[in-house]
């Protein structure tokens, strides 16, 4: 690419915008795989203990929250996060 494309290029679309930041953190994925999942307090908390597993800052997680509360959804989204 020359440098005359660089400095003219056009700024992203608004979809892959959306992609971008899916990529970036995983409750943005969440939100960009399944538009129809609401997020919650304890969504986000769950999705930035899963972003420290994927860095590598945490070496074991354990979900401990009562039935129906997304942990099996959001562990199924990991498979293809990233």
């Amino acid at each position: 690419m020359s440098d005359y494309q660089k400095k003219y290029e056009l700024p992203p679309t608004p979809e892959e915008f959306k992609k971008e930041h899916a990529r970036r953190r995983f409750l943005n994925f969440v939100a960009y795989t399944m538009p129809s999942f609401e997020v919650s307090w304890h969504h986000a908390a769950i999705c930035r203990e899963i972003d420290a597993v994927v860095r590598g800052d945490t070496r074991r997680l354990i979900l401990t929250m009562p039935p129906r509360h997304s942990k099996s959804e959001l562990y199924q989204a990991t498979k293809t996060y990233n």
